[in-house]
């Protein structure tokens, strides 16, 4: 089953893909170094995980060039383009994971008996911090932060079971939902669609009104996103569709176009032009 759900996982989400396979690596290498039989049920996800990874290096269709972004993220750190805090609220968006992290540790290696529990949790707890690391660069930290809601669940969930007092696993989790708080109504107060229904309706209107044989080039990812879910062949650039397609540019109103494309859909905040086939 870890199987299973490691390969599907990874042909559907890059960072959920990432913290997965993360959790079968460094599980695996906890149970090497201590020599433990255990390790057995973790080779084939990991093999499996593996070949999928180098397989979405190898061919571009397998994870549609997401493996890349890996690539991008070390190039950046080369590049000393690291995380720099604009607000308290973006401090407590980091510190919070930070210290679950730590916590999880502390749990692992005092508390916990069973040395399977000791060993996951502390995996976790390792992944939660390493994703939440201030030095990982902007963009790419708060993809990573958002994956700290798979991993401190099951922390926190551990830990507030090893607490023996009701009372005291009460106000454990009250202090908990008081560091939340904030974060929520952050949430909340940004919470909206990527685009407008307005825009949305526009799009679905250029899905039925192109051909059949349309390949779709799309630039804004919001926008390509939500395309995606009206019609297939959605690419982003203009080399990605295959040679000699009929192709038709979808952008925003604003944004400039090649002065041979023809006009095939103007609305009120995205327009589509036809680009000729590209030669073979």
């Amino acid at each position: 089953m870890a199987s299973v759900f490691s390969v599907l996982t990874g042909l559907t989400h890059i960072l959920d893909f990432a913290v997965a396979y993360a959790i079968l690596l460094l599980l695996t290498i906890t149970y090497i170094i201590k020599g433990k039989g255990e390790v057995k049920y973790l080779v084939m996800p990991l093999i499996l995980s593996s070949a999928l990874l180098a397989s979405g290096f190898l061919v571009y269709e397998v994870m549609g060039g997401d493996s890349y972004k890996g690539i991008s993220l070390v190039n950046e750190i080369i590049q000393g383009k690291f995380f720099e805090i604009k607000n308290p609220i973006e401090v407590s968006n980091v510190a919070f994971p930070l210290i679950i992290g730590a916590l999880g540790i502390i749990t692992s290696k005092s508390i916990l008996i069973n040395d399977v529990d000791r060993r996951i949790i502390f995996t976790l707890s390792i992944i939660l911090i390493v994703l939440n690391i201030p030095l990982i660069p902007r963009d790419f930290l708060w993809r990573f932060n958002l994956m700290s809601a798979i991993l401190v669940p099951l922390i926190l969930g551990v830990f507030i079971g090893t607490i023996k007092s009701v009372r005291h696993s009460v106000l454990t989790v009250l202090l908990i939902a008081s560091l939340l708080t904030p974060q929520f109504i952050t949430a909340i107060s940004v919470l909206k669609p990527s685009i407008t229904t307005e825009e949305y309706y526009e799009l679905k209107h250029i899905a039925v009104k192109a051909p059949s044989n349309i390949v779709f080039v799309v630039p804004n990812t919001k926008i390509r996103y939500w395309l995606e879910t009206l019609t297939q062949n959605v690419v982003k650039k203009p080399k990605d569709a295959k040679s000699g397609s009929l192709t038709i540019l979808v952008v925003e109103k604003f944004r400039p176009v090649p002065p041979w494309a023809k006009p095939f859909y103007e609305g009120e905040f995205v327009k589509a032009y036809l680009l000729f086939p590209r030669s073979p």
